[in-house]
């Protein structure tokens, strides 16, 4: 997938009003235009790079419309830990779908637990789906066609639906495909590979508002850092160079503090004994350290003095 297949992104009224304290402007605009999105019932998905604020604006958009409409959202997601995260349940779970490629292509829709026989006010206000990217073609059919059901059936009342709030990367996350499973998906969606959800019939007919995020919230004091992400995000020979920038300046990241990772044990060990050596904060003749099980000292230029422990 590349940016120019993305949907037009819309346009950000500047005369919402702002209810997100602390927030960069522009996020806090988008926050208040997707909020008016769903309150009229507009699919939205929402998406973004790694840094740029997806988790925030789920937090405050379903806070936001569960002040104004007195209804909650329900949170999805398509795998376990991604549900988690948000403290919500599977598209599994909520939906009624049951695992497996035949069921997802086979599924026979049905309103959800959460949903049948219960009065408008009692309704969530939408149905967010996060890490929507993780969520294959097949899949996100099963969600898409249990939502219509609902939303056809009018159980909202006259005219008002129960929007979906879809979030995620494409150029990130990809679903899942075990390579068992390629023949079934192949047959069933030929000339297709990634078996992505924005590729699905079922997303178009969805009509989606698109927004992009776009400014570093998490990176937002190392723009260069945030930059070069970006490039290795979207591809192409940029990438190469992009990743040689990173490796360059990874020794002043490292003097700032910033975690190292390491393959084997004898290369964190090597390490650290460095960094002991090295260490400003070794003044004096010794420097302790405790744990539960162990208790060591070393000398200021990295002598261990354990055995003369008292």
């Amino acid at each position: 997938m590349t940016r120019s297949q993305l949907p037009q992104l819309n346009h950000v009224s500047t005369e919402l009003e702002r209810n997100t304290a602390g927030l960069p402007d522009r996020l806090t605009l988008i926050i208040e235009s997707v909020v008016a999105d769903l309150e009229a019932g507009r699919h939205v998905f929402v998406s973004g790079s790694a840094g740029t604020g997806k988790s925030v604006l789920v937090r405050n958009v379903t806070r936001i419309l569960a002040e104004r409409t007195r209804r909650t959202c329900a949170l999805t997601a398509p795998t376990g830990i991604a549900a988690k995260n948000i403290g919500g349940r599977t598209c599994h779970s909520y939906f009624g779908i049951t695992q497996g490629v035949s069921n997802y292509i086979g599924h026979r829709p049905k309103v959800p637990r959460d949903m049948e026989g219960v009065a408008p006010s009692k309704l969530p206000a939408c149905v967010v789906v996060d890490e929507v990217s993780m969520a294959r073609r097949d899949l996100f059919d099963a969600i898409a066609s249990t939502l219509r059901l609902v939303n056809d059936k009018r159980w909202a009342g006259p005219g008002l639906k129960v929007p979906m709030l879809a979030v995620g990367d494409f150029f990130q996350l990809p679903p899942v495909t075990p390579s068992s499973q390629r023949p079934e998906l192949e047959e069933a969606y030929p000339g297709t590979h990634d078996f992505l959800a924005c590729d699905a019939q079922s997303w178009e007919r969805m009509d989606f508002r698109c927004y992009e995020l776009t400014d570093p919230l998490r990176q937002s004091g190392d723009r260069g850092y945030f930059d070069a992400l970006n490039v290795v995000r979207h591809g192409g020979t940029d990438g190469i160079e992009a990743l040689r920038w990173i490796v360059e300046h990874a020794r002043n990241w490292a003097l700032s503090g910033a975690s190292r990772i390491y393959g084997v044990n004898r290369e964190v060990d090597a390490y650290n004994e460095r960094m002991l050596r090295e260490d400003p904060l070794a003044i004096g003749d010794t420097i302790e350290f405790h744990s539960h099980t162990h208790r060591v000292r070393y000398s200021a230029d990295g002598e261990d003095l354990s055995r003369n422990w008292d």
